[in-house]
C-alpha cells in the first residue's frame, strides 16, 4: 500500500470505467489486469503484483474501459474466465470464455449474444457478464431506441463456452421516452440462481432481480429514491450480495445486504462524516465468510473500510494519494492471502497511465518486547 505500480503507461482516460463492471482478477497464482488501450480490450499478468507482462491485445474493439466486463468464478470452475464486451460497429454484444494459463488466457470463439434491430445497445454502459454455479452463462447490457432509453436486458446460455442458444430472460424498463440510463451487474448465488442488480438514473433506485436460466422472479426495488448517479458497487458469495452507492443524505457513502430467501436488509452506512458531495463507490472484496472491504474514492484519494460478518464497520484507511481519473478504483473478486489487488488511471499526464497496488487487510502483528537481565528492554516490530 502507498508503493503504485505501473501497469501501462499509455491507456484510454476511461481505461477500467465503470463500477460494477469488473477488471481484475486473480487465478491460478497470477493476477489479471484488463483494460482499454483506446482502442482494443488488453491486459497484463502478474505473479507478484509488481512485474507485469507485456500488453496481450484480445483485438476485440473498446475505445474505452465501460465496453466489455471480464469476470472470474471459482465456485464453477477455476479454470475459465468470461468476457463480454459491445462491438460497436454492428452494433451487437459478444461473449467469449478463456482458459486460464500461467499469466495468459487462450481464448475460444466469440459468440455473439445480440445484435441491432430497430433497438441498438448503449456504447459504453451496462455490459455485464456471470456464470452461475451450474456453469449456465449469462450476459446483460443497456439498450436504446428512439422511443425508450432505459432498457435493460438479460440473456442467457445453458453452454459454458457460450455455444448454444442465447435466448432473453427479462428486460426491465425505467423512464420510457426519456435519455436516461441504466447500469447492472450479475451476481452468483448458490444452487446456480443468480441476482442481476441494476440502476436507473432517471428514478435514482436501485433494483434486483433473482433466478436462474429462463426462471426469475419479479423486480424488487432495493434502493429507492436515493441513489445520486448510476454507479454502485456490488459484490456476492454463497447466498449474500452486498451493494455499495453514494447518496446525498444523510452520509455520502450507503450499503446493503441481501440474503438469499430473504431479501434485502437495511441501509447501513459505513461511515459518518460530513457530506462534501465527491465521494464515489469504487469495488467490494470479500473473503466468502461474510467479511467485505469496500473500496471508495473522493477526489485525490482512495479509501477502504472493512465490514464485519456482524454488519459493524471499522475505521476507513486511506490508500492512496493521486490526482486519478473518475474511473478508478477497481479491486479483485476476493482476497488473495489477505491481499486486496486494486487499479486505477491517472487524469494526468497525457497519455494517462494505469497503476495497480495491494492493501495488506490484516492488523501487523503486535511488537515483541523483550527484558533482559541488564535491566535492558528490547522492542522488536
Amino acid at each position: 500500500m502507498g508503493s503504485p505500480v505501473l501497469v501501462d503507461g499509455n491507456v484510454a482516460s476511461g481505461a477500467t470505467r465503470y463500477v460494477p463492471e469488473k477488471k481484475i482478477f486473480y487465478a491460478g497464482g497470477y493476477y489479471y489486469f484488463f483494460y482499454s488501450d483506446g482502442t482494443n480490450i488488453c491486459y497484463r499478468s502478474s505473479s507478484d503484483k509488481v512485474h507485469w507482462s507485456s500488453k496481450n491485445n484480445t483485438g476485440w474493439p473498446a475505445a474505452q474501459g465501460n465496453t466489455f466486463e471480464v469476470r472470474f468464478f471459482p465456485n464453477y470452475s477455476s479454470s475459465y474466465c468470461y468476457i463480454a464486451w459491445i462491438d460497436t460497429s454492428g452494433p451487437a454484444i459478444y461473449f467469449c470464455r478463456g482458459s486460464i494459463g500461467s499469466g495468459t488466457i487462450s481464448w475460444g470463439t466469440a459468440y455473439q449474444v445480440y445484435s441491432s434491430g430497430s433497438a441498438y445497445p448503449t456504447v459504453g454502459f451496462a455490459v455485464c457478464v456471470g456464470c452461475g454455479t451450474d456453469g449456465t452463462v449469462y450476459v446483460g447490457f443497456t439498450i436504446q431506441n428512439i422511443v425508450a432509453h432505459n432498457f435493460f436486458t438479460v440473456y442467457y446460455d445453458l453452454n459454458n463456452d457460450g455455444s448454444g442458444s442465447w435466448t432473453q430472460c427479462w428486460t426491465a424498463y425505467h423512464g420510457i421516452g426519456v435519455s436516461y440510463y441504466m447500469y447492472g451487474t450479475i451476481q452468483q448465488l448458490s444452487g446456480g440462481y443468480m441476482l442481476a442488480v441494476y440502476s436507473s438514473v432517471y428514478t435514482s433506485c436501485i433494483y434486483s432481480k433473482r433466478g436462474k436460466g429462463i426462471l426469475w422472479g419479479a423486480e424488487v426495488t432495493a434502493v429507492s429514491g436515493t441513489l445520486n448517479s448510476l454507479n454502485f458497487a456490488a459484490e456476492s458469495w454463497s447466498t449474500y450480495c452486498l451493494i455499495m452507492w453514494y447518496n446525498d443524505a444523510p452520509y455520502p457513502l450507503q450499503a446493503m445486504l441481501y440474503t438469499d430467501g430473504t431479501g434485502w436488509g437495511s441501509v447501513e452506512y459505513p461511515f459518518t462524516t460530513g457530506n462534501d458531495g465527491t465521494w464515489y463507490p469504487g469495488d467490494i472484496c470479500c473473503d466468502g465468510l461474510g467479511n467485505s472491504w469496500l473500496l471508495y474514492y473522493s477526489g485525490s484519494y482512495i479509501y477502504v473500510i472493512e465490514r464485519s460478518s456482524s454488519a459493524s464497520y471499522g475505521t476507513q484507511t486511506q490508500l492512496e494519494t493521486t490526482t486519478q481519473d473518475f474511473t478508478a478504483p477497481v479491486c479483485t473478486e476476493s482476497l488473495v492471502s489477505g491481499y486486496i489487488g486494486f487499479g486505477w488511471v491517472l487524469a494526468l499526464p497525457s497519455p494517462p497511465p494505469l497503476y495497480f497496488d495491494s492493501y495488506n487487510t490484516a492488523p501487523p502483528p503486535p511488537p515483541t518486547v523483550t527484558t533482559h537481565g541488564d535491566g535492558l528492554t528490547w522492542v522488536v516490530a
